[in-house]
């Protein structure tokens, strides 16, 4: 799936959930997103530790994570901006979404197949 694809025609989010690969239960290697038109699955590629987007969803080897998704707090509101990060080495680890009537948006990073979450102040 292309992130234009996703903002494009997402609608409102609806629901947030995260999930673990049980040898890492404590962290965070896949988000799947549930908006008004779409469903996706935002994870950890494990050969690369890059991130991906896709719209087929598979959690077949993953568990449910009781760890802290900050795309809890944009639920009911429409994604306005989506962005891919490449790092120095040209991997693709990195994805930041902008919700609408929000001032922070919220950064994604795969570091050590797990998915790091930071917020960042949009000013």
């Amino acid at each position: 799936m292309k992130l234009f694809e996703l903002v494009d025609s997402a609608g409102r989010l609806l629901k947030v959930e995260g999930f673990s690969f049980p040898e890492l239960p404590n962290e965070v290697s896949a988000i799947e997103l549930t908006f008004e038109q779409v469903k996706c699955l935002i994870r950890v590629v494990e050969d690369t530790d890059e991130i991906e987007i896709c719209s087929k969803i598979e959690i077949n080897d993953l568990i449910k994570s009781n760890s802290v998704i900050f795309f809890s707090e944009f639920i009911g509101k429409e994604l306005l901006w989506a962005w891919s990060l490449v790092n120095n080495q040209g991997y693709a680890d990195g994805l930041k979404f902008q919700f609408q009537n929000s001032e922070v948006a919220l950064e994604l990073i795969v570091e050590a197949s797990s998915i790091k979450q930071f917020a960042v102040k949009m000013v």
